[in-house]
């Protein structure tokens, strides 16, 4: 019985953030990118995909968060949903909860970038029904 509990007690708090960690918008952090600097976040956007670049967007900002995560670590449905929209093979948006480090200004080819380094993907689902493309007479 004891051995039941403990397991209960790490298994609820192995979900949950880690202490210190803030959760977020996009656009919250986004706004407050210093304050979050080289801090761990949870953080909640729509996932905006093209040849080069994955980046989480937040509802009402035009500011993105560029993500950066190992294939191999993260599930398989996220990295399939990332690809589909990639490929543009699913035109609903695709709404991702990751949690990482931040930082607010990462030097890129042609300027500086935020950008979160993701260890763990919490949460990820496709917004709305899928359609079937109908053609337009």
């Amino acid at each position: 019985m004891r051995t039941l509990i403990l397991w209960a007690f790490v298994s609820i708090f192995s979900l949950a953030p880690a202490k210190g960690q803030e959760s977020e918008d996009a656009c919250a952090l986004v706004k407050s990118a210093k304050q979050y600097d080289g801090k761990t976040v949870v953080v909640t956007g729509f996932a905006r995909v093209d040849r080069h670049l994955t980046a989480l967007q937040g509802e009402g900002c035009s500011q993105v968060i560029v993500i950066r995560y190992d294939r191999q670590s993260v599930p398989h449905e996220f990295a399939d949903g990332i690809e589909d929209k990639r490929l543009k093979l699913d035109p609903r948006p695709f709404k991702v909860t990751v949690e990482g480090r931040f930082e607010s200004k990462v030097k890129a080819p042609l300027g500086y970038i935020s950008r979160i380094e993701v260890a763990r993907v919490l949460r990820w689902n496709f917004v709305g029904e899928k359609t079937s493309a109908k053609p337009v007479p």
